[in-house]
């Protein structure tokens, strides 16, 4: 899976629309339009916030990285990379264990 389908999928999972994308990041929705559609990259600088947007690896978002799991409660500094070989309900089950861990970090502190 390479950047465009990432970046479609985490933007999906989000609920947000390419224009709603675009204003969060100061771009337009037409470079949104054409990084979805492969036709465009991003610069570093960009990818970088893309990144940090969505608490993900610029690794991830270029398909250097499996599935990554990020906990927003820790500021998503502290994930887990899982297999591509696990099953969704694995990678899932996986995923509510991190976050749950995270949760719980959060509150001894």
């Amino acid at each position: 899976m390479g950047f465009k389908e990432r970046l479609r999928g985490l933007r999906a999972r989000k609920f947000l629309s390419k224009t709603q994308l675009a204003k969060d990041l100061g771009i337009a929705r037409q470079a949104v339009m054409l990084y979805e559609n492969g036709d465009s990259i991003p610069n570093i600088v960009i990818l970088s916030e893309i990144a940090d947007y969505f608490n993900v690896s610029t690794d991830y978002l270029l398909g250097r990285d499996s599935f990554s799991v990020f906990c927003d409660k820790c500021g998503g500094t502290n994930g887990l990379t899982l297999p591509d070989e696990l099953t969704r309900d694995d990678r899932e089950i996986l995923a509510n264990i991190v976050k749950a861990f995270c949760e719980q970090r959060t509150k001894e502190v």
